[in-house]
């Protein structure tokens, strides 16, 4: 079994034309690769605009966004969605999305103590002195 191609969006704003956008982007997986995509847009600022849009999904610490016939799936993670599955430990799709959009400039600022998240910054800070050092990347 083929799985379908994922799209993931990192938006500050989610929008109705970020939406008109990111089904563009779908619609041209679609043509390219002969299936529908599954969407995962991580939203780091408001989405109001489309809440209104949005259920409760089969997944953790997301909403679903109607996306028939462009996409197989359309996630959206943001505040608002992970509000209510913020037990620790933290789901790790949670746990990824809190990280890249909570703005957290440092493991002092994250107040979820979670492994993942530990995880996660410990990865950053390497990647970050690899980068300082000019060392080539593995």
């Amino acid at each position: 079994m083929d799985l379908p191609p994922i799209i993931i969006e990192i938006q500050h704003t989610v929008n109705k034309q970020f939406m008109r956008k990111a089904v563009g982007c779908c619609l041209q997986a679609n043509l390219n690769f002969d299936v529908e995509p599954v969407l995962l847009v991580l939203c780091s600022g408001p989405s109001k605009e489309i809440k209104d849009d949005t259920v409760d999904s089969r997944l953790p610490g997301v909403f679903s966004y109607f996306c028939k016939p462009w996409a197989a799936e359309c996630f959206i993670l943001c505040q608002d969605s992970v509000s209510q599955d913020l037990t620790t430990p933290l789901n790790p799709l949670i746990a990824l999305g809190l990280f890249l959009i909570c703005r957290c400039k440092s493991l002092l600022d994250n107040l979820y103590g979670d492994p993942t998240m530990q995880y996660l910054y410990l990865l950053g800070l390497h990647q970050h002195q690899i980068d300082s050092q000019g060392l080539p990347m593995l």
